[in-house]
């Protein structure tokens, strides 16, 4: 969206390029459809990189064809950003089994832009769209793109539940997912959305024993998740880190 190359079904809100207002695919169309369909026959998972609406609308046509040709339960294909999904593209999601794994951490940095200059006040609103998902029944996990912003977690946990940009904006009330939701999305639904979860994402017996221990509830500190910060990580059992007593 910086460079204002995420391909889109609407023009940007204030485009550099008048002459390439939509942005741009970076894959013919006819080449993706053979990629997923090869590699979905093939019994691998997809995780594709679409940041603008028109590119998911290609991806989702390549799936659905795949799937015609090849069903499959459970696949797991994702859409990796999926910043400006539509209604109508979540439902179809829902339908074809396709996740979703939301770069909330673009709320904080670039909202202000996305709000004044990529996008517009009212698709602005709606980037990475947790609420909608959640709703659509859709799975979804929240990442940050190393090494475009720093790896916070309670930061990007934030930013799910609060949507406040840097100047203090929040960015679509109606898009805020509670703080459970937003703890789902980073530990069990995202060891889900990699075929792991019966090895880590929940503190249970026989997974992996890693998870951090907090200097509060982050239930209680909805309002200020960074209020909270790790006093301790256990990494497969063993303690690895604990904060310096003061």
């Amino acid at each position: 969206f910086q460079l204002q190359t995420a391909y889109l079904s609407e023009p940007y809100y204030k485009p550099f390029n008048p002459d390439s207002p939509y942005g741009m695919t970076y894959t013919e169309r006819e080449e993706l459809f053979n990629q997923v369909r090869k590699l979905h026959r093939m019994g691998f998972q997809i995780h594709c990189h679409c940041n603008g609406d028109a590119g998911t609308d290609n991806l989702l046509d390549a799936i659905e064809a795949a799937l015609e040709d090849f069903p499959r339960q459970d696949h797991r294909h994702t859409v990796i950003h999926g910043q400006v999904l539509r209604e109508d593209q979540m439902a179809r999601m829902a339908r074809l089994g396709v996740s979703v794994s939301f770069f909330t951490a673009h709320i904080h940095y670039w909202g202000d832009r996305h709000h004044d200059t990529f996008l517009g006040p009212d698709r602005a609103a709606r980037i990475s769209p947790a609420a909608s998902a959640e709703r659509h029944g859709v799975r979804f996990t929240i990442h940050n793109d190393a090494s475009v912003t720093p790896t916070r977690p309670l930061h990007l946990i934030q930013c799910a539940v609060n949507r406040r940009t840097a100047s203090g904006r929040t960015l679509g009330e109606e898009e805020r997912i509670s703080v459970r939701s937003a703890l789902k999305a980073h530990t069990i639904d995202a060891a889900w959305q990699v075929f792991q979860e019966d090895e880590r994402g929940s503190i249970s017996a026989g997974k992996l024993a890693d998870f951090a221990v907090l200097s509060g509830n982050p239930l209680e500190h909805s309002d200020n998740l960074d209020a909270c910060s790790v006093v301790q990580t256990i990494r497969r059992g063993r303690s690895v880190f604990e904060e310096a007593s003061s």
